[in-house]
Formats: C-alpha cells, structure tokens, sequence
C-alpha cells in the first residue's frame, strides 16, 4: 500500500492537503486511489494547518481497531477452495456473506447462535460487522426448503462419479416436543428425549460431507434409503456408491439400488433365510486354509460367492473370525437377555427388535399371563455358525478383502457425526419452531463443510494432526488485525511457528508477506 500527498488549489487560492492512498481492490480486480484529507497549507509560511477535529473524535482516530483474524483466515480459504463460498454466493445473493458468517460462528465457538453478536464483534467476518440477534432471526426464517435444495443439488454435484459415500442416520436430541419432526425413537445418545434424526452422505476419497436430509425422530434406519435414492436422483446424482451398515438392509432397498443403477456396498446380517442357507453351504470352504488371510495384526477366514438378486449380480463376502466369535456369542447373549427383560417389563424399544424375536417363543395364558422363552434351537444355531461372521454384499467390488477395506472406511461420517454434536453445538436442537430447526442443520452442515475441508488439509502434516482441528483454532486466536482508522491501514501481528505451519498447510500466504 503506497502513500503520498496530493495538493489541490481551490479558486480562491487556498491550497488543500490530501493523504493520497493507492490500494487493491479485491473484488473489482483493480488498482483505486483514496484521498483523506489533513488540512491546509499556510500561504506565508507553507506548512500544513490540520484539520480540525472534535477532541472525542480526535481520541477515537487515535486508538486503533483490533480484531481477530486468524480463525477466519482457515474458514476463507476453505470457503473459497472448496467452491462453498462460489455455490452461497450464487443460490443466496442477498445473504451469502451472513450465511458465511454464521457458519464460520459455528466452526470456531461451537456454542449458541445468541452468542454469535458479541463474537463478529471481536473477530474479522465476510458479514463486514456484527451481526445481532435480531439479523439471526431475520436469516433463520428467510432460508426455505427451495433454497436449501437448490444448493444441496449444486454442492452434491461438485463430487466425482467415483465417489463412495458413506450414508448413516444419526439422532439429534430437543426439549421442543411441538415440533414437526421430534419425535420419541431410537435415540443413538440413549438419551430419554425425543428427537429429529439426521440422514447424512459423507463422501469416502473427499472426506466431505455431500448430502443431508431430515427426518422425523421415530422413523427407522431402513425407511430412509428409497427417498433419499430418488431425492439424489432428481437433483441429477446418477453414478454414485452406497457404503452402508445393515440397519439399512432390506430386500426393498436393494431392489431400489438395483433399479436406480447404483453401485453399493451394505452390510447384511447373517440370520437372513437366503445368508444363513449360504453360510451353512459355505462353512467347510471359510474354515478351510486356503480361506485364511492376514488381516493386520489378527486373521480372517474369507470366501465370495457371486450371487443373482433378482437376475442382478451381486457378490457376497463372507468374512470369519474366531476371536470375535467368542467375544460375539457374549455379546449375542447379553443383548438378547437384555431385550427378554424388555419385553416381560412391557417395554420394546430396540432398533433390532425383529432380529431379536427370533429367538425368543412367547406365549401367553389368561392365569399365568405372558410367559418368554429363549427358542434354544435357534439360540444354538446362531452361536455355532452365526456368530463371529460377518458379512458384506456388493455390486461393484469382487474382491472380499477391498470391499473390507472400503466399509472399514466407513468411520468417516461417525467422525463427521461426532464433530457435528460436540464441535458445533448440535447434541442439542436448542430451537424451537420447524423453520428455525431448518435452517440451524443447515448452517451446521454449511459448517461441517469448512471443518472437514480444513481437517483434509490439516491430516497432511503429522504434527498439526496430533494437535488437533479444537486446539488449532485455539491457537489461531492470536493472530490480530489492527486497524488505524484515519490512516486507512492495517497491521498483521506476528504468527507464531504453529500459526505459520498451519497457513502454510492450508494454503494461505501471510497477509504481509
């Protein structure tokens, strides 16, 4: 930034003095000149005479505006990089730079939106200022559902055909019961509240989040997948891979991915008629040492069977470990007990409630009332060749130990889950109308974005990975922006080695180098 003064004559003679500033301007990509004036020149002597300023004024052009600017540096450059900035700016004119406010907001405090006020007062955000609680509300009730889908279609489109999303629900607790989706369900925090539950894709090779949809709190896992299949087909996703664990198994939702094309791995659970009839065909060949494999520091017995699904291929991989069977059958054991004494106290809250009638009789007479027996044949049964197996179906991936490897990966959006929860002030919906509740998982899945982006980046430098995203931010905190008003400039603190490491990562050049 270069300064130097400009004289201009008036007609009367007088001689006026001007700080002539040249600087960038970003957004029109050119250079522009501002001109401030100081005041005017003596005509005997020729030194300047300043102007005169009111003494509070005077004190306020004295004392510089200091803001911090380290935190939204990472949120710019994941903005802008990841193409989030460009879709805001682009389905929200109007709000885009709010928006982005809001959901840097999130990302660094992970506290409630009514705090957000005082924070864009003391950090540099795209909004220019603060952003009271009234503009909050203001924002919260403009964002409708068109909006939403608008860009969820124009995000979701931006990821390769190649992509393998990784699609899991989660349950999100509120006080609010009137609301339109809390219901009473399943709650995966064992919470005794209801709820709204959150569907999610996560992307595998971009560990970003694609896609979300909500969902009323007492719907099942396995209901969820036919809408949201024809919900990414309608926004023009054609070529996509479901990675998916088996509370989505159905012969509904198979038959689903097959009519809509798309590639998916599922989990299935062994105690399916048509698995179990193939288990039993197969246990002399997953027993045997040619179906053994090295799997890290422990061991698999693998075998595949290429099966028709209704004329469609599909490979199924069996997988066995005899460590986990004995783990397993006491698992087996303790939930199915667990969910006996469920049912003799009138109650049958489980999301496997069918998987664990299977192995109960019950029975019931007007003297001694209802009667619960374990069926000790099927108990048995799925202890000797059930238990310890594993299974994964799959359209697209031949190979046993490859489609292992992929649904391990899987992990990636229980990591996503987890940071939306405790990182951005979403174990709780502290809302309470449906339209507030919209646009908060919004600005939270806008959020979950700009966090991933930058924990991408962040995983590439095995010292700031052991740090961490929370601590990182921490310590971007100290990186201040100073403003003098009169003078038209600004001041970048000194980054520390951690600071310049992490700009470094990211991409970011500092402000004054």
């Amino acid at each position: 930034m270069a300064m130097a003064k400009a004289i201009h004559k008036a007609a009367n003679g007088t001689k006026y003095v001007y700080d002539s500033i040249s600087y960038w301007d970003k957004q029109k990509k050119a250079p522009r000149t501002k001109q401030v004036y100081l005041g005017k020149l003596d005509p005997e002597s020729n030194e300047l005479i300043p102007k005169r300023v009111a003494p509070e004024k005077a004190l306020e052009l004295r004392q510089p505006s200091v803001r911090t600017i380290g935190p939204t540096m990472l949120f710019e450059q994941a903005a802008t990089e990841s193409g989030l900035r460009g879709i805001l700016k682009k389905v929200f004119p109007e709000d885009w730079k709010e928006l982005l406010t809001l959901a840097y907001y999130i990302c660094h405090s992970g506290t409630a939106l009514s705090h957000c006020a005082s924070w864009t007062k003391d950090h540099k955000v795209p909004s220019g200022g603060e952003l009271s609680s009234q503009n909050i509300s203001r924002l919260l009730q403009k964002i409708d559902e068109n909006m939403k889908n608008q860009f969820l279609a124009s995000w979701s489109s931006r990821f390769s055909d190649d992509e393998m999303l990784c699609y899991d629900i989660t349950s999100i607790s509120s006080h609010a019961q009137a609301m339109d989706f809390v219901r009473y369900g399943y709650n995966r925090d064992h919470e005794k509240l209801p709820q709204i539950n959150l569907a999610m894709l996560y992307g595998q090779q971009s560990r970003l989040p694609v896609y979300y949809r909500q969902l009323p709190g007492n719907i099942s896992d396995v209901s969820t997948l036919k809408k949201t299949i024809n919900l990414l087909d309608y926004a023009g996703l054609k070529k996509l891979c479901f990675i998916m664990d088996m509370g989505f198994y159905s012969q509904a939702n198979l038959d689903a991915l097959y009519e809509q094309k798309y590639n998916f791995l599922l989990a299935a659970p062994a105690t399916r008629n048509w698995i179990s009839a193939l288990i039993d065909e197969q246990w002399d060949a997953l027993n045997s040492p040619e179906a053994f494999r090295q799997d890290g520091d422990g061991s698999l017995y693998v075998t595949s069977r290429l099966e028709k699904w209704n004329g469609h291929r599909c490979y199924v991989h069996l997988f066995y470990n005899e460590a986990r069977k004995a783990q397993g059958n006491d698992e087996f054991m303790l939930r199915l007990a667990k969910y006996k004494e469920l049912l003799e106290t009138g109650g049958s809250n489980t999301p496997r409630q069918e998987f664990y009638d299977r192995f109960l009789m019950v029975s019931e007479t007007p003297k001694r009332g209802m009667k619960i027996r374990y069926d000790e044949d099927a108990v048995q049964k799925y202890r000797q060749r059930r238990s310890g197996v594993f299974v994964l179906l799959s359209n697209c991936i031949k190979e046993p130990m490859v489609a292992l490897a992929s649904y391990r990966e899987k992990d990636v959006i229980e990591k996503s889950f987890d940071d939306l929860k405790n990182e951005e002030d979403c174990k709780r919906l502290r809302v309470h109308s449906d339209r507030n509740a919209d646009s908060k998982l919004f600005l939270a899945f806008l959020a979950l974005i700009i966090r991933s982006f930058i924990a991408n980046k962040v995983r590439q430098n095995g010292e700031l990975e052991r740090i961490g995203i929370p601590r990182i931010l921490r310590e971007m905190n100290t990186l201040r922006e100073i403003t003098e008003k009169h003078r038209y400039r600004r001041i970048i603190t000194e980054p520390t080695r951690i600071q310049r490491l992490v700009m470094e990562c990211v991409g970011i050049a500092h402000p004054d180098a």
